[in-house]
């Protein structure tokens, strides 16, 4: 159970890290704002969680296991970022808050 919350969460924490670097790319305050905290709260659960599979990690007797956590987490993470930045494209990224939406006003 706890491997299937830590892969949610890395999903999410990726995730909001991509959608957090595409919002940077938008002349959107509040878009990068909201992206920003989403991914700093999702980053804090994350690691917390981190820290006892790491120690299970750890204390694995073989190198298989520490390598199919590798392949977990990856797996997981690109999901997340994959996901996050089709539903940032198709939903969140309108108007003002498209990324190169910044045209400044000519003199």
């Amino acid at each position: 159970m706890r491997w299937l919350l830590w892969g949610a969460l890395l999903a999410l924490t990726i995730g909001a890290s991509t959608l957090t670097s595409r919002a940077r790319n938008t002349p959107s305050y509040g878009y990068h704002a909201a992206a920003a905290m989403f991914n700093h709260g999702t980053w804090f659960c994350t690691n917390v969680m981190f820290v006892k599979v790491a120690i299970d990690i750890g204390n694995q007797p073989t190198l298989r296991e520490g390598m199919l956590a590798f392949g977990f987490y990856v797996v997981c993470s690109t999901i997340g970022s994959v996901f996050v930045h089709f539903i940032s494209i198709n939903y969140f990224e309108k108007g003002h808050r498209r990324v190169g939406a910044y045209h400044p006003e000519k003199p």
